[in-house]
């Protein structure tokens, strides 16, 4: 069985959240982990909970000189 403890996107998410919450306090906006392309059931059901921040995980944008070692930029998504 695989650990996924070690896994970027989990480790980079509650950072992110971390950081936006000194600016959208959680008595005032909810922030959820969500697709980065919503479906239309989705976007009804964040739209709900307004004013929401969605995060979410779009890709990895890897450097070119990085030869076998994988390496490069995390792209995140916030939808408001």
């Amino acid at each position: 069985m695989a650990s996924f403890d070690l896994a970027t996107i989990r480790r980079q998410e509650p950072l992110i959240i971390e950081r936006l919450r000194k600016a959208f306090p959680a008595q005032i906006f909810s922030i959820e982990r969500v697709p980065p392309t919503m479906s239309t059931t989705e976007f009804k059901r964040v739209v709900r909970q307004a004013p929401f921040i969605g995060v979410a995980w779009a890709g990895m944008q890897p450097k070119k000189d990085g030869g076998r070692q994988l390496a490069g930029v995390m792209q995140w998504r916030l939808i408001m």
